[in-house]
């Protein structure tokens, strides 16, 4: 199966790097074909099959539109955030988007797709005590990535709850959490 690496490192900066694509193929054949059929399963594999992005999410606390490199005023020596400059030539740079100023928020925003305001997050963040988290009604980007074949993993802080499993990361669509 494909792999999506989404890590989620704190939260106020987000964005999308998609890299180096494999090929993954979409069927495989029925276990009750006959060997007659299966030059006509390997050219229905080879239509099927396509071209998957990995895709990587960094999600970083405390940090504005000034404090990379690459779109700094102030820091645009290239030693400075070599790595982030890196991984922003070659992605996709979300420079125009604005987010929450609490961690809860902005992860419940990424992950659902909804303003923090539709799914009852927009208030504060969850602390590791709370009695509550992200209402299960909703489904998270990981869970639509795993239904299509992706393979998730997170690393880092989660605050979308944290006081039951069903509100933990691999209850939420990775398959992975650390």
């Amino acid at each position: 199966s494909a792999c999506v690496g989404a890590m989620l490192i704190s939260g106020a900066w987000a964005a999308v790097v998609c890299g180096a694509r494999r090929t993954y193929a979409r069927a495989q054949a029925p276990s009750s074909l006959t060997s007659e059929h299966e030059s006509s399963v390997d050219s229905a594999r080879e239509k099927a099959t396509i071209q998957r992005p990995h895709v990587l999410l960094f999600l970083i606390d405390d940090v504005g539109h000034n404090d990379f490199g690459y779109q700094s005023t102030d820091m645009s020596d290239p030693s400075l955030t070599p790595y982030i400059d890196s991984l922003a030539a070659d992605g996709v740079r979300l420079d125009r988007h604005y987010t929450h100023s609490e961690c809860t928020p902005t992860r419940a925003a990424l992950l659902t797709g909804m303003y923090a305001s539709s799914v009852g997050m927009d208030q504060s963040s969850i602390k590791s005590d709370s009695p509550f988290g992200l209402h299960l009604e909703w489904t998270l980007m990981p869970e639509v990535l795993h239904s299509i074949g992706y393979v998730t993993h997170a690393i880092g802080k989660w605050d979308l709850g944290h006081s039951a499993r069903p509100y933990w990361p691999t209850s939420r669509g990775f398959s992975s959490y650390f």
